[in-house]
């Protein structure tokens, strides 16, 4: 389980730093890392970046940390890639990305968009949830339903039931079994004991 899980933050996370490296605001960026205005540069990459990390709008001054992370690489003569990348890395080992948090009382559309793609999907939101929570029609219940229905037809809805199961019936488990081979001689024949790994 803990192996499945962390592949899965991997995942994330790769998707994630893949998105905003190959994204055409970074190309912009790299090119003008020897300009005048290269100070403001991080700070708008990593805006931009912060709220798919952290699943929900990032407040005014809550990238000031990863910020000084990505200008100490640069003043230390880093590239401006290798230094926007140690701003990343902060931000993906923030508890902010790592945990859900949510917001005490009835969940939000961030916090329902988050819910729904994490149950469904095993992942994070994809563009139309984070566009719909940011257009407050998420609580809509037939925009919810219809949202479900959509992430269950594709078929990142069978992390739902990879995930769910082993985690529920600890699956995984079963490698560690080894029935009695007097009692149960067919678990030995032919791909049994194969067929049975997750």
């Amino acid at each position: 389980q803990h192996q499945r899980n962390a592949r899965g933050v991997q995942r994330v996370r790769n998707l994630l730093v893949d998105g905003v490296l190959a994204s055409r605001q970074f190309e912009r960026c790299e090119e003008d890392t020897r300009d005048a205005s290269v100070d403001i540069l991080p700070t708008q990459l990593l805006r931009a970046f912060l709220p798919r990390a952290f699943r929900r709008p990032v407040a005014e001054g809550e990238e000031k940390p990863y910020v000084a992370l990505v200008e100490a690489s640069l003043q230390s003569g880093q590239g401006f890639e290798a230094s926007l990348r140690a701003g990343i890395k902060g931000v993906l080992a923030s508890p902010k990305f790592l945990y859900l948090r949510e917001p005490a009382g009835p969940l939000d559309d961030h916090a329902l968009a988050t819910r729904l793609s994490y149950f469904l999907w095993s992942s994070m939101p994809d563009d139309e949830l984070f566009r719909l929570a940011a257009d407050g029609k998420l609580r809509d219940p037939a925009v919810l339903e219809a949202q479900a229905r959509r992430l269950l037809r594709s078929p990142k809805s069978m992390e739902l039931a990879d995930v769910f199961a082993m985690q529920w019936l600890q699956l995984e488990a079963l490698e560690a079994i080894m029935p009695d081979p007097v009692l149960f001689p067919a678990f030995y024949v032919g791909d049994t004991s194969k067929a049975m790994r997750i």
